[in-house]
């Protein structure tokens, strides 16, 4: 039950038109916002409770708990948080830009799916002037470590010990053109969920890169797709098949 700080009458205002904005917001990996109360002098946003706490305290506390988010949860996870992020920005009813995506800002619930939180304060909310220098650079640390040809030493052992190398430069590759500081260098969520599905479909029928032309492999994309985005996509099968082919990632070989 996260509150906002204190503003002024125009702002308590905006902030109102906005829970009534995010409280038609309807998607699985978004958490559902129930309510508010304006009856104090900080006004209070009320959330579903989900039972699982947030990604970040999986991936850096206890480390048995680590071990739970394999390489293939954390790859259906960042599909799951671009999948909503999409939704936010173009299927919702009016566009909401979450403007503060991390993974304390991802929660997760019993069966480890994806709920992205704390979208709407994040409008009204100054950037958080006390986070260190070191976690706002972070994105500078890995551009650094792509641009050195780095990116192995700084990748989480237990993913080095499950994922092939060769998947892993793959979603690195997509990370850094999100970074792109040009808007329009860098890929829509929706752009980014197609690329994250086709990678987890190479991921588990490793032999899609070799059958260019299967109907089999078509409609294993499709479905994959429309379990992500439901009626609303728009995009064709041939697109989304051809942005998945374009991956072409080696075959596995047995090394990690």
């Amino acid at each position: 039950m996260p509150r906002v700080a204190d503003q002024s009458q125009s702002q308590i205002e905006q902030f109102i038109n906005e829970v009534i904005i995010l409280s038609q917001v309807n998607h699985r990996n978004v958490v559902k916002l129930l309510g508010c109360c304006l009856e104090t002098k900080v006004p209070f946003l009320v959330y579903e409770f989900i039972t699982n706490g947030t990604l970040y305290d999986h991936i850096h506390t206890a480390c048995q708990r680590a071990s739970s988010i394999t390489w293939e949860n954390r790859l259906r996870i960042a599909a799951e948080t671009a999948t909503a992020l999409s939704y936010l920005h173009s299927a919702a009813s009016t566009p909401i830009i979450h403007r503060d995506v991390k993974t304390a800002n991802i929660l997760l619930d019993v069966n480890y799916v994806a709920k992205v939180s704390d979208f709407g304060s994040s409008r009204l909310i100054a950037i958080d002037e006390t986070q260190p220098e070191a976690e706002r650079n972070l994105a500078m640390y890995f551009i650094l470590a792509m641009k050195e040809d780095r990116l192995l030493e700084i990748v989480d052992e237990q993913m080095m010990n499950e994922a092939r190398v060769d998947m892993l430069k793959q979603v690195a590759i997509l990370a850094k053109r999100c970074l792109e500081v040009k808007g329009d260098e860098r890929p829509s969520m929706k752009e980014v969920t197609m690329e994250l599905e086709g990678l987890r479909m190479i991921e588990k029928h490793p032999w899609v890169n070799d059958i260019k032309d299967s109907e089999e492999t078509q409609h294993l994309l499709r479905d994959q797709l429309l379990d992500a985005y439901g009626d609303e996509t728009s995009m064709s099968n041939s697109t989304v098949y051809d942005r998945m082919t374009n991956h072409h990632i080696s075959p596995f070989n047995g090394g990690r």
